[in-house]
């Protein structure tokens, strides 16, 4: 192909041959994912972010420093918030021959360094893949320091990662909390604190899932409205949004606080943001089967069906009235939905995200006309 070309000092009666241009070559493979999951992170992230909100918790991953390192840059970059998290620092030989000396001296290395109320040990894949067993390794640690008068609670956590996303893994420490913190296993070796409760309030458990501090935030001061004391675990509330330091906090205030979990023993019901969450990691019915604690399972409170089921149940507990302010907000949403209407009603819509949250928003989405012709999740439930 000759072209003619006045750049580069060439003269216009001169023509210069270029190379045939040749058509790109696209491959056509299968089916492709648009992107990966997004909604599916490992169990250890859950673990991590559930002990976050108790207080004074620090939890050792038990595995090589990238698991520990990986969530830690996870949850910073979502949260804006300082976050540590220890780690066992496996190597080749701990792969290989265990890692119980590793967890022993990351344990140590914890209480030098943060003299935290409670340590959560929590497995990685690379434990789980060579068998470790960490509630094992963590009775020998507590019986070789036997009598030390600082010496921390500890809640293990042998979950299997390999199954299961980041919100499995924070049912699960929620279970594993309150059942060490509360209860106490059945096989436990430690007992769980006898404190006094905080106020004479009448306490209620709110088990609120994988939701913003503003959302607990606005939970608590909605369940003392209806004249009851919310025990909320996690609390994520002040320590993943607590304002400006002075200095810096290794373990921020805020969190769960041990009276409130011994609390949880005579709670007048408990509320579980979940209907996808299996029995056997459900903190709520945990309290129900050993106790039997009243609870309420729900997708998480989005619009007014899904809210006048929690402010409803609530109220039936505590034999008071909605309060005046709850329901002008109720009358509001009402409106809101009517002036909407003409603009919402029949648009199709997708949802994406953790199961729960995506039941809660199709409610909503129903409520105010919309077709959810998608909804895709993380996990794998029906």
């Amino acid at each position: 192909m000759k072209t003619t070309d006045t750049s580069n000092n060439v003269p216009a009666n001169e023509t210069v041959a270029t190379a045939p241009v040749r058509p790109l070559k696209i491959s056509k493979p299968g089916r492709a994912p648009v992107t990966h999951n997004a909604c599916t992170v490992c169990l250890p992230l859950g673990v991590s972010l559930a002990f976050r909100g108790v207080e004074n918790a620090v939890v050792v991953l038990h595995g090589s420093q990238g698991c520990a390192t990986y969530i830690r840059r996870y949850l910073i970059s979502h949260f804006k918030e300082p976050v540590d998290i220890a780690s066992s620092s496996f190597t080749e030989a701990s792969a290989v021959f265990g890692g119980a000396q590793n967890l022993k001296t990351a344990i140590d290395n914890v209480r030098i360094s943060y003299t935290p109320a409670i340590i959560a040990v929590g497995t990685t894949c690379l434990a789980d893949t060579i068998g470790e067993d960490v509630s094992m390794i963590v009775r020998e640690y507590i019986k070789e320091h036997e009598g030390e008068g600082d010496l921390p609670l500890f809640v293990p956590l042998p979950i299997p990662n390999s199954r299961g996303t980041h919100i499995d893994g924070l049912h699960q420490a929620c279970r594993a909390a309150v059942e060490y913190l509360s209860l106490g296993p059945e096989d436990s070796f430690q007992a769980p604190a006898e404190l006094p409760l905080a106020d004479a309030t009448t306490p209620v458990g709110i088990f609120p899932g994988l939701v913003s501090p503003a959302d607990i935030r606005y939970l608590k001061e909605l369940v003392q409205d209806c004249g009851l004391r919310p025990v909320v675990l996690p609390d994520l509330s002040e320590t993943m949004e607590g304002g400006l330091w002075d200095q810096y906090e290794p373990i921020p205030k805020g969190g769960t606080a041990p009276a409130e979990f011994a609390a949880l023993r005579d709670a007048l019901g408990t509320v579980e943001f979940s209907t996808t969450v299996h029995k056997d990691s459900s903190a709520a019915e945990l309290l129900h089967e050993r106790l039997g604690i009243p609870l309420l399972r729900a997708p998480l409170p989005v619009g007014i069906s899904a809210t006048d089921r929690l402010i409803g149940t609530l109220l039936d507990w505590s034999g008071n009235e909605i309060s005046q302010k709850h329901q002008q907000e109720r009358d509001r949403l009402i409106d809101a939905y009517a002036d909407g209407h003409k603009y919402l009603s029949g648009l199709r819509v997708a949802v994406f995200g953790e199961e729960d949250l995506v039941l809660g928003l199709s409610g909503f989405l129903n409520e105010v006309g919309m077709e959810l012709v998608i909804a895709g999740t993380g996990g794998r439930t029906s």
